[in-house]
């Protein structure tokens, strides 16, 4: 079984720095090494326009706001989001939070709950980057693959070749010149769009 990664880089936020010192100490020792804080929802907001951020972990409340509000802006960035608040406000915070993926554990905070709740929000931001790079190898894929059927229509319509001739020319030129079809469909494009 692989590993969690926990190179995440991760925002611990709360008004109060024992609390920050705390927290910051338990995902030290679980391993987590990029540790930055604040003590706003306007810090945060401005620490993840200015670099890229993998996790936040907000003791609530912070001391612009009360910190569901930032959660949900975190979370609808693929961010992993740990939520802090009072015991009796787990439930109704959670209803909240839960559509958003967005983790809420009541306070005062036990250690094995935060550890697994880390584990667990690992294991969703490395899903996450999975399925972000299959994405964008699909997009590049489909790409291709439109700039090969403009080229494809370009061969039929200015040298009235058949759909498989235009294919097959693609292919044969693509084999006989040890270059990829996609290279010879944007020669062909530039030939015949201009």
């Amino acid at each position: 079984m692989r590993s969690l990664n926990k190179s995440y880089t991760c925002i611990v936020a709360s008004k109060s720095e024992k609390n920050v010192d705390s927290l910051s100490s338990m995902l030290i020792q679980n391993g987590y090494t990029k540790v930055l804080v604040a003590d706003s929802a306007s810090r945060i907001r401005s620490i993840v326009a200015e670099r890229e951020v993998d996790m936040i972990i907000v003791n609530t409340p912070l001391v612009d706001d009360f910190g569901t509000n930032l959660a949900i802006d975190m979370a609808e960035k693929n961010l992993g989001v740990v939520l802090l608040v009072k015991r009796e406000m787990v439930d109704q915070v959670s209803y909240k939070m839960e559509p958003y993926g967005a983790v809420t554990l009541g306070k005062p905070l036990i250690k094995s709950e935060f550890v697994q709740s880390l584990n667990v929000i690992s294991a969703m931001l490395q899903k996450i980057k999975l399925l972000d790079r299959q994405k964008k190898t699909l997009e590049h894929h489909v790409k291709e693959m439109k700039l090969i059927t403009r080229a494809k229509c370009l061969l039929i319509e200015q040298l009235a070749m058949t759909e498989e001739e235009a294919h097959r020319y693609i292919e044969k030129t693509a084999m006989d010149t040890s270059r990829k079809r996609v290279h010879i469909a944007e020669d062909i494009i530039s030939t015949y769009e201009n």
